[in-house]
């Protein structure tokens, strides 16, 4: 006898609609599963509930610290600097460096809950071991599989694609679908934010792995060779020719793919030769008039406004219609902050390995790291983590060894622009504590964290934290 399936309204309740007592079951079970730490402190900086995953990454005990403030046990040295305790200052989830009282190196992300007046009743703090996500790393090594996040790995691992935060794990999947398929994608976002990665991501995944992938900078070749470079030339088509002629760049990738970089710096004389291989999927070399098929997927990128070049007349409307047929738009790593952390590491040992050494970066420079605005995105910060590398004269790099063109981004500005409200009468002592507690906050406000505001200012960092809240 078949069996009748559910109707669809008596399938599992919402949550909304479950009793308390099984949402509450079904909540601890979430909270206790998670592989991630889990720290909760209520409005007032009270720690009201820790998870297991908290317990063994940290090695506190939940009875450590459950019903104590986080000042206190940041003074205590549990964790430094406490990262509620700037979320309650500054209202807005916060992300920083900890190093806990057992060694481990941590990534804290905690985030503010408000009711419904809006004033902060829990602050949530999720921990992630960053140690391991460095083992993630080697062990993805050897895999060709798309991960759902973390590190896709690539030929080498200079090729890895970091994606641990939401908006570059989405640009991940979207490159696998379109790895499944040929369909032109035009790759955009600002330089350096890892265009020619993804376009060799999609390659890599696609049926064509095995064929060539071909780069092309259409900025880095002059005009007057880049149409013989692309389509090549026939014997005889100008002064100089090779005799039997030469095979262009769009032949010599034949059955796989070809990534034109840049491509709004294209002439506007050879785009009609383009939208020609495009459309008829031939190619025509200088000086002949016999096209020959080829089998090429192409990948385009730009950090370019295209459609302002095509109302502009710089740019061909129906070339910009035939390269746009799938957009992909690569954000900007001030926008994907989760994937900083992991690309120190990666470029820390991707380096080390390179030059022999074997060298660590202290927490200071991974807050400095995090609150850096990075306006030449990833290869911006590769290049810095090689030059603190090389240059750097002990193991471990410091606030102290980032170039000098960064200072202005890890020293408060002058004491000079402090600016206090004084409604006397007041006593002179009351006065230096407000005083006192304004250039904490302004510190703290340039420093991004307790703990460097602390170095910045020449006082312990229980100090801030008592200036600020006394």
């Amino acid at each position: 006898m078949p069996v009748k399936a559910p109707s669809r309204g008596t399938a599992d309740p919402s949550p909304l609609a479950k009793e308390p007592d099984e949402l509450l079951r079904e909540l601890s079970a979430v909270f206790n599963s998670s592989h991630d730490g889990i720290y909760v402190v209520d409005g007032n900086g009270i720690t009201v509930r820790v998870n297991p995953a908290y317990e063994a990454i940290t090695g506190i005990k939940a009875d450590e610290v459950l019903g104590e403030h986080v000042s206190n046990l940041e003074r205590r040295g549990y964790f430094l600097p406490s990262v509620a305790l700037e979320v309650l200052r500054s209202r807005r989830p916060v992300t920083l460096v900890q190093r806990n009282r057992n060694g481990k190196l941590v990534l804290t992300t905690s985030t503010p809950a408000f009711d419904e007046n809006g004033n902060i009743f829990r602050v949530v703090s999720n921990i992630r071991d960053i140690t391991e996500l460095a083992h993630l790393y080697e062990a993805l090594g050897g895999s060709r599989a798309l991960p759902e996040n973390g590190a896709v790995p690539g030929e080498s691992p200079g090729d890895e694609v970091i994606a641990e935060s939401p908006a570059m794990r989405r640009v991940v999947h979207t490159a696998g679908r379109l790895a499944q398929v040929d369909s032109t994608v035009l790759l955009l976002g600002e330089p350096g934010v890892g265009k020619g990665v993804i376009a060799r991501l999609i390659h890599r995944l696609s049926r064509r792995k095995d064929a060539p992938f071909i780069t092309v900078s259409c900025a880095a070749i002059p005009e007057h060779l880049l149409e013989s470079e692309l389509f090549g030339y026939a014997p005889g088509a100008f002064t100089g020719a090779q005799r039997g002629g030469k095979m262009g760049l769009f032949e010599s990738a034949d059955t796989g793919t070809i990534f034109l970089d840049e491509i709004g710096e294209l002439p506007l004389s050879l785009q009609p030769k383009l939208l020609q291989v495009l459309e008829s999927h031939e190619v025509t070399r200088v000086g002949s008039n016999r096209p020959k098929p080829i089998d090429v997927r192409i990948i385009a990128a730009t950090n370019r406004n295209l459609e302002e070049m095509v109302m502009a007349g710089s740019f061909r409307k129906d070339l910009y219609y035939r390269l746009c047929v799938i957009p992909l738009f690569i954000p900007p790593l001030r926008e994907r902050r989760d994937d900083i952390i992991p690309l120190v590491l990666k470029f820390v040992d991707q380096h080390n390995k390179r030059y022999g050494t074997n060298k660590s970066v202290a927490p200071e420079v991974l807050d400095f790291c995090l609150a850096h605005p990075w306006p030449g995105n990833v290869r911006e910060l590769m290049n810095l983590i090689e030059r603190l590398l090389v240059l750097s004269p002990s193991s471990e790099i410091r606030l102290e060894d980032l170039p000098p063109e960064y200072a202005h981004s890890t020293s408060p500005s002058g004491a000079d622009s402090v600016n206090v409200e004084l409604a006397f009468p007041l006593s002179l002592r009351e006065v230096m504590e407000r005083v006192e507690k304004s250039i904490v906050k302004k510190a703290l406000n340039q420093a991004g964290s307790i703990r460097r505001a602390a170095r910045l200012l020449g006082v312990d960092p229980s100090t801030v934290c008592r200036k600020l809240h006394g």
